[in-house]
């Protein structure tokens, strides 16, 4: 964690312009009516981040669900965003990391928590607490890329 952090603070885009972020970009916060979204939930995390935050969001919640019909791979969902927005993304590694670091502190806090009241034993906070390690550690590892380009593998 202390590495992801020193790695953010250090790549932080200087340049990039503030945007409108829901926050919690993931299918399972929005309700569909017909097959076609309806309503977006859960906004108790917006912030001016901008649009890559939650595509970076979004691209780690359906990670593995690629093979669903529908869903896309990677590169179909960063094609369907770039038409969205009319424009390519910026600095996605930087979000990506940022993304992945979130997760992780949001899983520590959990699983500490929830051992803590006891619905879960020793071996399943553990579970639960190493679980974004080995994407975060992936990423760290790939040197950053350029404003507009990604090194992450399926972007």
């Amino acid at each position: 964690m202390q590495r992801a952090e020193q790695w953010l603070v250090a790549n932080l885009p200087s340049d990039a312009p503030p945007g409108f972020s829901w926050g919690d970009a993931r299918p399972q916060n929005m309700i569909y009516r017909d097959n076609l979204p309806v309503a977006v939930l859960d906004w108790d995390t917006t912030s001016l981040a901008g649009a890559e935050a939650d595509l970076a969001w979004w691209g780690h919640m359906v990670q593995g669900h690629t093979d669903l019909p529908g869903w896309g791979t990677g590169h179909e969902m960063l094609a369907i965003w770039q038409d969205a927005v009319g424009r390519a993304p910026e600095y996605l590694d930087w979000h990506l990391v940022k993304t992945a670091y979130a997760l992780r502190a949001i899983m520590v806090k959990l699983s500490a928590m929830l051992l803590e009241s006891g619905a879960i034993s020793e071996a399943t906070a553990t579970r639960l607490d190493s679980g974004e390690m080995e994407w975060l550690a992936g990423l760290l590892e790939r040197p950053m890329q350029d404003r507009f380009t990604s090194a992450w593998p399926g972007w």
